[in-house]
């Protein structure tokens, strides 16, 4: 008898391909990013804001418009 975490697990991986599919196919059909990816992208970049802005101090080095310095 299969274990029913891992059948909880197995399901949880088969439910993410079904949406990575589902979205690759949108954007497909409408030359489109899918609304999950832009909600990741937009959530990436804000990170990288704050982390090139912030703690990483990444502007000193490479410039408000990374030319560099």
């Amino acid at each position: 008898m299969r274990h029913p975490k891992g059948i909880v697990l197995e399901l949880a991986v088969g439910a993410v391909a079904v949406l990575a599919a589902g979205a690759l196919a949108h954007a497909a059909v409408s030359g489109q990013p899918a609304p999950i990816f832009q909600a990741v992208e937009q959530q990436a970049d804000e990170l990288g804001k704050m982390i090139f802005l912030g703690e990483g101090n990444c502007i000193t080095c490479h410039g408000a418009d990374l030319t560099g310095t």
